[in-house]
């Protein structure tokens, strides 16, 4: 199979019926878990003892309650204890550190999200890990695209009007993001360099504070998550503009893509997917990929992914690898062209 260069390559395919390793667009059956029926071989007695997930986020985070429900579901499988770590802080580096740098016996196993290893090791400081020296993938998880949003008053609800007026006006519109360096951020710099527009960055700390100056008018746009937002659209605060994927979102169907609206090559999926030490025995990797496939069709998984508005996941650790490598790649490429520095 060819790499795929994000993981939402991988749904054109899926929504053709190709069975590939990669995410599935919600609503439709997950070919790559077809081959689910030929069980793969089990390290020997492994686990035989409490497996430690760590989570890089606080608890009662989104990435924290998909995490408890993923645990959950895992431990009924193995019959072990799965305990959830939550090791929050400096962006998610400090539970990437602390999962790269475990014993690599299968016991320690990171929930990564995207931002530490596509984007935190080309911001200025370096990160105490390297992605693909001290990680070992197993499976992706989920993935959101980032959302470009404005609010219900604005007089550009559509992106082509919006272009218009940031090209009338260089510098006077304002975009906001939940910080210098997130995704959000880098999805508003291709957004200004694909369209051709200089825009006044706006960075907080959060996507709360964000979207609530955006509600309120400070600001003119913003670049999100559809579901820290979705309860302001559905409310008639905000309205959805484009979304940075190459398909649309299941939680905003009727929003176009950046594509669709006339501006090429804005596309940023955030994502979860399960790691491990790098070390880790292969038979255990192997192990692992498949009983993380396993729980992800479990209904109650399902229908807290997709409600998050995301699309399920399920790879191979190779070909999620490859998906890791092609963002490194592209999100690097953007840092050092504009000289991001990261808060």
């Amino acid at each position: 199979m060819g790499i795929a260069t994000t993981p939402s390559r991988a749904l054109r395919a899926a929504r053709a019926g190709i069975a590939v390793a990669g995410v599935a667009v919600a609503g439709i059956a997950l070919g790559l878990l077809a081959g689910l029926g030929s069980l793969p071989a089990h390290a020997a007695g492994y686990p035989s003892r409490a497996v430690h997930l760590v989570v890089t986020d606080t608890a009662g985070s989104g990435v924290d309650l998909r995490s408890r429900l993923l645990a959950q579901k895992l431990s009924a499988l193995w019959g072990q204890p799965v305990i959830v770590e939550n090791r929050a802080g400096a962006a998610g580096s400090i539970g990437t550190s602390a999962a790269a740098h475990a014993p690599a016996d299968g016991y320690t196993l990171l929930m990564a999200v995207s931002g530490p290893l596509t984007i935190a090791p080309y911001l200025a400081g370096a990160v105490p890990y390297d992605p693909l020296q001290d990680l070992a993938p197993i499976t992706l998880i989920a993935a959101s695209p980032i959302v470009l949003f404005v609010p219900a008053s604005s007089p550009w609800k559509t992106l082509p009007a919006l272009v218009a007026a940031a090209r009338a006006a260089p510098g006077r519109l304002t975009a906001g993001s939940f910080g210098s360096g997130s995704a959000s951020h880098i999805a508003l710099e291709m957004f200004k360099s694909a369209a051709g527009v200089n825009l006044t960055h706006v960075p907080y700390k959060g996507q709360v504070a964000a979207l609530a100056d955006l509600v309120g008018g400070q600001i003119d746009m913003a670049f999100g998550l559809a579901v820290a937002a979705q309860s302001l659209v559905k409310a008639g605060k905000l309205a959805t503009v484009a979304v940075a994927s190459d398909h649309r979102s299941t939680m905003f169907p009727e929003s176009p893509t950046f594509a669709e609206a006339g501006t090429s090559g804005v596309e940023l999926m955030t994502w979860i997917g399960a790691m491990a030490p790098a070390g880790t025995p292969g038979p255990i990797i192997t192990q692992l990929n498949h009983d993380f496939i396993q729980v992800l069709q479990a209904p109650e998984v399902r229908e807290l992914l997709l409600a998050t508005g995301s699309d399920l996941g399920g790879d191979s650790p190779e070909h999620f690898l490859a998906t890791i490598r092609a963002e490194q790649r592209k999100f690097s490429t953007v840092i050092r062209a504009v000289g991001i520095a990261g808060d």
